[in-house]
């Protein structure tokens, strides 16, 4: 299975603003691709903000029309972090008002957050939604830390239908993804997704260790946009499992709107760098290195604050 969350995480770039014209093409294109079964479109927030698009906080409407013109064999996924909710009463609203609309809620959580995370699924399950929890800064968690996250939430299993291992910083390799996931199924049986992101330029590779480690769904993104250096390409890891199992596709259906992201690359320039495979060596948030990056730092800048972080 595929998850395609190209309006949620590419919205780091864009600050969650895509036209209407290219949100249609997007609906359309991913409707016939085979393989993807979730979409996410964004983050589910109380308040809107103004300086952010749709997708940053979703309207209501915004979700009713996506759920209208997607593809009815495509599920819905919206993301919420677990610490802007302390109380699961502060989002009951917005949960029972997009019910008809969204599949699956996705819980952004620390690994220092996990109890917190588990209260959250087990009142969203309760709604009736698909709970997925995503559980960030794969490269720092120790194996013996991931065994005790894998059995708090096994405890809970009848109100987690995934468990998602995300590769925050992008600093994880193939033997580390496939070890850890192992770890994961040697304590409990929910279903196994992976996050990656590119900083080692890694993300493909990772996915398809995920995958040969038993892992159920992975995410992507068109062209690998994403926060910081990016995710897994779409039309990479799709044009990948269509040969492997040697499917009939029309390609020419995804050509346009990846020609249409690739136009908008031009403008935000999303994808790995050396600012980036250095933060990913060393584990440095993608956000820092994006803040930096809109501060029009010189390369040089940027390496030098990098080299400091890493001696600190």
């Amino acid at each position: 299975m595929l998850l395609d969350c190209t309006l949620r995480d590419g919205g780091y770039y864009t600050d969650w603003e895509f036209s209407e014209e290219l949100v249609d093409d997007y609906l359309n294109t991913i409707s016939s691709l085979p393989l993807i079964n979730y979409i996410e479109i964004g983050y589910l927030r109380n308040l809107p903000d103004k300086d952010y698009g749709d997708f940053y906080y979703l309207p209501l409407e915004t979700i009713r029309k996506i759920r209208n013109n997607l593809n009815k064999s495509k599920k819905i996924a919206v993301m919420i972090n677990a610490k802007e909710y302390k109380n699961i009463n502060h989002i009951n609203d917005l949960l029972y008002s997009c019910k008809n609309y969204v599949d699956l809620i996705r819980i952004a959580v620390s690994p220092q957050n996990i109890n917190h995370g588990i209260e959250l699924a087990r009142k969203i399950k309760d709604i009736g939604f698909e709970v997925a929890l995503n559980i960030m800064y794969l490269s720092q968690i120790t194996l013996y830390e991931l065994e005790n996250i894998i059995c708090e939430v096994a405890n809970d299993s009848a109100n987690v239908d995934f468990i998602y291992l995300v590769d925050s910083f992008g600093s994880c390799y193939p033997d580390e993804v496939t070890e850890k996931i192992n770890k994961v199924k040697s304590y409990c049986n929910i279903p196994i997704g992976f996050h990656g992101h590119d900083n080692l330029s890694l993300a493909f590779s990772n996915s398809i260790s995920a995958c040969k480690s038993g892992a159920d769904i992975i995410d992507s993104t068109i062209t690998g946009i994403g926060r910081g250096a990016g995710n897994l390409a779409t039309e990479l890891y799709c044009t990948y499992e269509i040969h492997k199992r040697d499917l009939a596709y029309d390609f020419s259906k995804i050509e346009d709107l990846v020609e249409k992201f690739i136009e908008l690359k031009k403008i935000y320039d999303w994808g790995t760098s050396l600012p980036y495979i250095i933060s990913g060596l060393n584990n440095i948030p993608q956000s820092k290195i994006m803040d930096l990056s809109h501060k029009e730092y010189k390369i040089n800048d940027l390496l030098s604050y990098l080299q400091n972080k890493v001696s600190d």
